[in-house]
């Protein structure tokens, strides 16, 4: 009985499967070997092959590293960048600090001018009720205000300071459970009380819808010039006194212009000012005999 012919077929794939793998690793073997002796014999016309062999080769090869030369330096860079963001960072949060201390010490200068006045007065630093975000930006002609996501259940309410790490930026208006709005400095409706932090004389900042502000109700005889820092008075109880506001950009016979310190158009972490005017107390009289 004849064999089929698939079973023929696949007879002889069996016969020639196992020399046809002994072949190719003998061929594969021998050159590796063939190489190898080349390599190690150092006879003039080997050394000569090797170095036309490299030649050859060299451009290839160098065209071949391009791309690992630039994959290193993308991931030197990368590691460059995340230093230089840790760098930033840290800049940023001592910048933070140096102008806390600045702000620090023009409210000392303030305390200090009012204590020559009133040996006996009490006065209160403003205490941070939260750190806010900035969630949304509220502008056109005729309002300048921004939402912030905290709210009533975080302690604010309507009528606290709000400052970023500049100087102020405006004060809460309408709040929610969880959210608040800000009237900023250059709102319309803004008012807000000030000294001059070199002559001292009061004005009240007026906002209009602009990028600078009007000091208004200046005595007759006020002293300012450019450059001049305007703080808040404190009076009335709006703000704590001696925050950092802005400074006065211009003077002329009719109107003084003051440029805010805080970075109004690009906002995004606050923090507001837990004060009240009612916590100021005077304080106790001491008399000399009591003392001796």
């Amino acid at each position: 009985m004849a064999e089929p012919a698939h079973r023929k077929g696949a007879t002889r794939q069996k016969l020639f499967r196992k020399p046809t793998k002994k072949f190719g690793f003998g061929f594969f073997f021998a050159i590796s070997l063939t190489l190898i002796v080349i390599n190690t014999v150092n006879s003039p016309v080997l050394v000569s092959l090797r170095k036309e062999a490299a030649d050859l080769s060299a451009p290839v090869l160098e065209t071949l590293s391009v791309p690992a030369i630039y994959l290193r330096r993308f991931v030197n860079n990368l590691g460059d960048l995340a230093d230089l963001r840790d760098q930033n960072n840290r800049l940023l949060e001592e910048n933070r600090r140096l102008k806390d201390w600045q702000r620090l010490a023009d409210l000392l200068e303030i305390e200090n001018s009012r204590l020559r006045e009133v040996l006996n007065a009490k006065l209160v630093r403003p205490q941070t009720l939260v750190t806010a975000r900035v969630i949304a930006v509220v502008g056109g002609p005729f309002v300048r205000s921004v939402l912030l996501n905290a709210g009533s259940d975080e302690g604010v309410r309507e009528g606290l300071s709000v400052v970023d790490q500049n100087g102020v930026v405006g004060q809460t208006v309408e709040v929610g459970r969880r959210a608040a709005r800000v009237l900023l400095l250059t709102d319309f409706n803004s008012r807000i009380p000030v000294r001059l932090g070199r002559s001292k004389d009061n004005g009240i900042l007026r906002g209009r819808n602009e990028d600078l502000l009007d000091l208004d109700f200046l005595p007759v005889s006020a002293d300012v010039v450019t450059g001049d820092k305007v703080l808040t008075s404190g009076d009335g109880g709006l703000f704590p006194p001696g925050l950092l506001i802005g400074i006065v950009t211009s003077v002329g016979s009719d109107h003084v212009k003051v440029r805010p310190v805080a970075d109004l158009k690009a906002l995004e972490f606050v923090r507001i000012l837990d004060f009240s005017a009612s916590e100021m107390e005077p304080a106790p009289q001491v008399s000399i005999e009591e003392e001796s």
